[in-house]
């Protein structure tokens, strides 16, 4: 009789278990995140040396993951017209619970507009975009590249 007690008193333990379970996927599966809340660098510096031609291209990887329990989507991806982008997973994607989306961009740039910066934005209807910085700085090739040096301020009188 006591093992029939025991497994009887096992069988509510495992009823409360999976009720437990089910009802903890049913609410997370409901859930859903926002743009803003994907993780992972949202900006690049990338020096630009030896120049030559009318562009350069710079290539650049973000990767965002979601470390939230619900799902972030995302609609789709609005750059610059020079810029090249593709994501995997292919927009429009939805991102689950530990899950990431990476987004690889071949950022333009013309050495005669000197540095600038190229952007890349995620979008998702009724939610601000996540903007993404690639910054393209040009160093000089050499000394006659950097420009006439600038004369220092002087400083300011104190005042007493």
């Amino acid at each position: 009789m006591s093992g029939a007690r025991c497994d009887a008193g096992g069988r509510a333990m495992w009823m409360v278990r999976m009720a437990a379970v089910t009802m903890i996927s049913w609410v997370m599966t409901g859930c859903t995140s926002h743009l803003a809340q994907l993780e992972g660098p949202r900006g690049h510096t990338q020096w630009i040396t030896g120049a030559s031609g009318p562009t350069v291209e710079v290539p650049s990887v973000f990767v965002l993951s979601n470390r939230t329990w619900g799902t972030v989507h995302v609609g789709s991806l609005r750059t610059s017209v020079s810029t090249e982008c593709s994501t995997v997973p292919p927009l429009p994607a939805s991102i689950g619970p530990g899950k990431s989306i990476e987004v690889a961009v071949i950022a333009k740039f013309r050495p005669q507009a000197g540095d600038s910066v190229c952007t890349v934005q995620l979008e998702t209807a009724g939610e601000p975009p996540l903007v993404l910085t690639i910054d393209g700085r040009f160093q000089p090739n050499s000394p006659v590249d950097a420009g006439a040096p600038q004369p220092i301020a002087p400083a300011a009188p104190s005042v007493k």
